[in-house]
């Protein structure tokens, strides 16, 4: 058994033994945010291209920005879209901040690092985001292109004016869910990046994935605390996007010979420190027995205007807390999908390996559809019934009780044959699956938030009992559920 199979199914929720976890000390919950002290501290918030139309009062994009290399303007409101504080609530006795991209149990564990060259009005350098006020703070300047060339093994990131290098702070997940804080840090990343490759097409900027890359080297450059925080993610961000359009630059971490299930073990498992073969031929998951000759229903996506709602969908939304109990209607499922998987084949633009995910979808309430379980097909955006029958209040069950996932019309169920996985990449294809399967989550809720609906990824649940009640195989993991629906009318 690989040691990321060993950690999955370590971590994995059952009713007999949920009561046994730890209460939370509260005295120990840790910061949301790193704070660094500078006094070369560059203030963001005045490069902001961002304005409201007149109509909605809804946020939008200046209707021009000018032309040319990447600046601060673009800069400024790619880190807003991507990472930075929505809004501010405050309960009485602490204050609140919101992000545009949700994390479980609001624990916001990733840290946003740039490494910039040659744009104007900032000295080259790293620098870190500080997302409670907007601002860069350097945490090393000078020219450092000679140091990421002996990080990366791929040339896009030695050309782009700016390398984004996501890291995550460990403890802010592992104090509320331990061990399967790990899970939920991956899933966090993977909101992130999702919100990258969201905003940056209408800033005229590419995002180009850079997943291979030295774990210790990038630790190193960027002072990180060793076995507290670690680069999960990295990507070449410029106004180049054709260079984004090439063959992905994955490699597989050497196998791991300890078999030990905790987080750190995988995530060090999962390092590179040299270039390693991509693994074997690219793999699809089968169909399950007995799914062959079902008969397959296309849906059919109606347009979405993203330049009109992307600031609202990132900077507006919110994780659905109930949903009104009305169907949704089977063009908003289909436009969700399909805005969701959109290039799903390029994976060196937006994914590492979606081809490794599978995704079903438990249909509680789609006007045009029975209720059943389905698998959905994203190179024709297509349905195919795999059992039919009404599980809502099994849904609720798996998900630890959390009506949401009874009242949704739709949930969706992200899952991947983990041995597969390993045998491409070693450990370090836990953490691509992972990834991916927070940047569809995200890309899901955001085209909901587009078209008025609801969405709510679920990262806990009883992992075994959706097995058994799909009728899964043992070799197949559930990674992630995102429930759908309707939102509750407003109180008049």
């Amino acid at each position: 058994m690989s040691r990321s199979r060993a950690y999955h199914d370590a971590t994995k929720y059952c009713p007999k033994t949920i009561a046994n976890h730890p209460a939370l000390d509260w005295t120990l919950k840790p910061a949301t945010t790193k704070t660094f002290h500078s006094d070369d501290r560059l203030d963001l918030r005045p490069h902001l291209a961002l304005t409201r139309d007149d109509q909605t009062q809804l946020p939008k994009l200046v209707s021009k920005l000018p032309d040319g290399p990447l600046d601060l303007k673009r800069l400024s409101t790619f880190l807003l879209h991507v990472y930075g504080v929505t809004a501010v609530a405050n309960d009485g006795n602490r204050e609140h901040t919101f992000r545009a991209a949700p994390s479980a149990g609001a624990l916001y564990p990733n840290e946003i690092y740039l490494a910039l060259c040659d744009i104007e009005g900032v000295a080259n350098g790293l620098y870190n985001y500080q997302v409670q006020d907007h601002t860069l703070v350097p945490v090393c300047e000078g020219d450092y292109q000679g140091d990421l060339r002996h990080c990366f093994f791929d040339a896009a990131a030695t050309r782009a004016r700016c390398i984004v290098l996501v890291t995550a702070v460990f403890y802010r997940s592992a104090w509320r869910y331990h061990e399967r804080g790990y899970r939920r840090v991956l899933l966090d990343t993977g909101h992130l990046v999702g919100n990258a490759h969201s905003i940056a097409p209408f800033l005229s900027l590419g995002v180009c994935s850079l997943p291979s890359f030295q774990d210790a080297c990038l630790a190193a450059l960027l002072l990180l605390d060793a076995g507290k925080e670690a680069v999960l993610a990295a990507f070449a961000l410029d106004d180049d996007q054709a260079d984004c359009l090439r063959a992905p630059g994955l490699s597989a971490s050497p196998p791991s010979q300890s078999h030990a299930a905790g987080a750190e073990a995988l995530h060090r498992s999962s390092y590179l420190e040299n270039l390693s073969p991509a693994g074997s031929k690219a793999w699809s998951p089968n169909p399950p027995k007995g799914f062959e000759g079902l008969p397959c229903q296309l849906l059919r996506a109606k347009p979405l205007d993203w330049s009109e709602h992307i600031c609202g969908a990132i900077l507006l939304r919110r994780s659905a807390r109930t949903f009104a109990q009305d169907a949704m209607t089977r063009s908003d499922l289909a436009t969700i999908l399909a805005q969701s998987y959109l290039h799903w084949d390029q994976a060196p633009t937006a994914f590492h390996d979606l081809r490794a995910l599978r995704t079903l979808i438990a249909i509680h309430r789609v006007e045009g559809l029975s209720p059943g379980l389905y698998e959905y097909n994203p190179a024709n955006n297509s349905l195919q019934l795999w059992r039919a029958g009404r599980f809502a209040s099994d849904c609720c069950h798996i998900a630890l009780e959390q009506e949401i996932a009874l009242h949704c019309a739709a949930m969706v169920i992200h899952l991947t044959d983990l041995n597969h996985q390993h045998q491409r990449y070693g450990d370090r294809g836990y953490r691509y699956v992972g990834l991916d399967a927070g940047i569809i989550g995200q890309r899901l809720s955001l085209s909901a938030q587009a078209l008025g609906l609801g969405a709510c990824g679920i990262g806990g649940y009883y992992d075994d009992l959706i097995n058994g009640l799909f009728g899964l195989s043992t070799q197949e993991s559930v990674l992630y559920l995102t429930c759908l629906g309707p939102k509750p009318s407003s109180p008049t």
